[in-house]
């Protein structure tokens, strides 16, 4: 195997552990916010101490401009949690998780835009694809919502800032080490995640114990083994390869709904799940190294 599959290989693990996220919040309590607050801050606490040891150098010298970029990183990823999470209750699941989806089109645009990043004819299919695929798992699921246009104007805002956190991310890695970024990016989530609990009037304390184990899990499962790996995977691929690697994720959550709850999924997300495997590997075989 070489180099550049292996890696693409590890990039896919890490879709394996966003996908526990949804396991994590079913048996969680708290407001969707209060998770983003517990599960960011655990995250950066654990990345404190490795930062210190491994990277203070490269921490005392870090460029302000980065810092910024780093920062505005992190605003990204708020807003992209609060978008998401809002829009979720407010539109059907399908919207939701289509529209949102839609980040691997605004990263593709973007990286060309602002990277020169070119895609292959052939690569660009398996964008497309995949994409198929998420639409057909996504209305074997369909339902319907409270406040369809403003849930699904959610989901949208939610697609292009998980696009500007990958685009931002993609740049900072070109100068700064992967823990250290996380780091400022968690870091940063956290503090902007307590301040709209704050100006809503929302408890961030007094919950059910439970979502303290939750968060742990979503803290260590799906963002240093999930949201890590893709920063980790920036410095090697481009934006657009990152995120269709990530429509993978509908398949693995699947798969762990069977293994935890024994939903079995109609043969409508089955199919749909073939055809985004189909599309990921597709595009993987023709990109760029």
């Amino acid at each position: 195997m070489d180099q550049t599959t292996f890696r693409k290989l590890i990039v896919l693990s890490g879709t394996v552990g966003i996908s526990f996220a949804a396991i994590f919040i079913r048996f969680s309590t708290a407001p969707s916010l209060v998770l983003v607050l517990y599960r960011m801050t655990i995250t950066a606490l654990i990345l404190v101490i490795p930062s210190l040891l491994e990277h203070k150098d490269e921490l005392m010298h870090l460029n302000p401009r980065v810092l910024g970029y780093c920062v505005i990183s992190g605003m990204f990823l708020t807003l992209h949690f609060f978008s998401y999470f809002n829009s979720v209750r407010s539109t059907s699941v399908a919207s939701a998780v289509l529209l949102t989806d839609a980040e691997v089109f605004f990263t593709g645009i973007a990286g060309y835009l602002l990277f020169k990043e070119r895609l292959t004819r052939r690569s660009i299919w398996g964008i497309f694809i995949a994409f198929a695929g998420c639409v057909v798992v996504a209305l074997s699921d369909a339902g319907n919502g409270t406040n369809m246009l403003y849930g699904d104007m959610l989901a949208l805002l939610a697609s292009v800032a998980m696009a500007g956190y990958t685009m931002m991310g993609r740049l900072c890695r070109r100068y700064i080490s992967t823990t250290l970024y996380t780091l400022v990016i968690y870091t940063v989530t956290a503090l902007c995640s307590l301040a709209i609990l704050l100006i809503s009037g929302t408890p961030v304390l007094g919950y059910e114990p439970v979502n303290w184990l939750t968060t742990l899990g979503m803290a260590v499962v799906s963002t240093l083994l999930g949201h890590n790996i893709f920063s980790w995977g920036l410095k090697y691929f481009n934006a657009a390869t990152v995120s269709t690697i990530k429509l993978a994720e509908p398949v693995f959550s699947a798969i762990l709904a069977v293994i935890f709850f024994r939903e079995i999924p109609a043969a409508q997300a089955v199919f749909g799940s073939i055809v985004i495997i189909a599309g990921i590997w597709w595009y993987l075989r023709n990109s760029e190294a």
